[in-house]
């Protein structure tokens, strides 16, 4: 188990994290969630590294994340990053082989080469296996990115290290939406396999549709924790995103769908406009008088 127990993080004298805590499981996708500048890529990156905290601690599987070496930490949780380097002059099978690095010391062998092929039929890359890594479009690189997260974590027959974690800050953001359903369709795959998914996502629909449970964080600060259906209520979502929604019930999958009431946006920005007009028109009374 992964556990995070009241982190409280500061840069300067912003407070980025205030007082959150969570617990991820074996077999359990977390998705945290919230607002752009809400702290969610600062809590995935301090549950997943060695972060020196102000409060707080994280362990992972019964240890401080502190007291982890470097290189036992890395075969047990693999982090997926919103931005990577678009220039790496190599194969799309070398790029993959990248994840299999701390598990060899001179030369990957016939197990590391055998991972990284189970791994290009995992994510359906095949037809991009001895391209150059450069030459692909942003999200076909976010798909052989995650492949080589996942070499690094991957487990097989008799693999006793225990659970193994998987960390994708939005893994979906350059996807299609075909694309988007089978990255995610693999990272639910990995929990019904054991491993412990935690991820960033925006779209409140995809995460109803794949978490088993979700953080909500607004301004550094816990807003929500549990079930989709539990987290995703309209008062909520209209106090930390600032929108009035819709939820619909899908007949067929049952599944919660978040619709936003685009009326209500309309309506905010001639509010706004008319505002905005009415501070231009004193500041320009102002000045006449002034004159």
């Amino acid at each position: 188990m992964l556990q995070a127990t009241n982190i409280s993080y500061t840069i300067g004298s912003k407070t980025l994290l205030n007082h959150v805590s969570l617990q991820a499981r074996p077999g359990e996708l977390l998705v945290i969630a919230g607002p752009n500048g809400a702290g969610k890529s600062t809590l995935l990156k301090i549950v997943s590294d060695k972060v020196r905290l102000d409060i707080g601690c994280v362990t992972i599987n019964g240890k401080d994340v502190m007291h982890h070496s470097p290189k036992e930490l890395a075969k047990i949780r693999a982090v997926l990053s919103q931005s990577f380097s678009a220039n790496l002059p190599f194969q799309v099978e070398e790029v993959i082989m990248m994840g299999r690095y701390p598990h060899f010391e001179e030369c990957p062998n016939d197990i590391d080469h055998t991972i990284v092929q189970e791994i290009i039929h995992e994510l359906d890359i095949k037809h991009l296996a001895n391209r150059a890594y450069a030459t692909l479009s942003g999200g076909e690189q976010q798909r052989v990115q995650l492949g080589r997260v996942l070499a690094q974590i991957w487990r097989r027959e008799n693999d006793a290290e225990g659970t193994k974690y998987l960390f994708l800050d939005e893994p979906v953001s350059s996807l299609d939406l075909y694309h988007q359903q089978t990255v995610l369709q693999t990272a639910s795959r990995m929990t019904q396999s054991g491993y412990c998914v935690i991820a960033v996502l925006h779209d409140l629909n995809l995460i109803s549709q794949y978490a088993d449970n979700v953080l909500l964080i607004y301004q550094g600060h816990t807003e929500a924790y549990g079930s989709p259906a539990h987290v995703f209520t309209k008062e909520r979502i209209k106090n930390v995103y600032g929108l009035d929604v819709h939820l619909i019930k899908d007949t067929v999958t049952g599944q919660l769908l978040i619709v936003p009431d685009t009326t209500s946006i309309k309506t905010n920005q001639i509010i706004t406009n008319k505002s905005h007009d009415n501070c231009n028109s004193i500041l320009v009374n102002r000045t006449l008088e002034s004159i």
